[in-house]
């Protein structure tokens, strides 16, 4: 029997904020002409992992947030606002999280892994 519309979907809210979303990107897109300029900014400041599977970085999104602002290796650090699903310390503090539970927590410097439960 299927469930009434209005349960229905505080059933799908529940369930979207217990579950990382499938199929959304995490990848800002840029019109070419900022592309362009995005892949300077890359070059200039040496940045390697950009489009690489394992960087689970928004670069893109940083750079639309940021501008053209210099990186200092080993001093700057990259926020969590664009860690994608798959960052080791991918946290709820990411644009790309779906609330508690979707990523682990800050405590001052304390990276706390989200809890799994079984």
């Amino acid at each position: 029997m299927p469930l009434p519309a209005m349960e229905y979907e505080l059933l799908k809210r529940a369930l979207s904020a217990m579950v990382p979303a499938v199929g959304i990107s995490e990848i800002t897109t840029l019109p070419k002409d900022e592309e362009q300029q995005f892949r300077a900014w890359v070059g200039k400041n040496r940045i390697s992992d950009v489009d690489h599977p394992n960087s689970h970085y928004d670069y893109r999104g940083f750079w639309k947030e940021y501008g053209d602002v210099p990186i200092r290796f080993g001093i700057d650090h990259f926020p969590d606002t664009y860690k994608q699903h798959g960052h080791p310390t991918f946290s709820i503090e990411s644009k790309y999280s779906q609330g508690m539970g979707d990523g682990g927590m800050w405590l001052g410097d304390t990276f706390v892994p989200p809890i799994v439960r079984r």
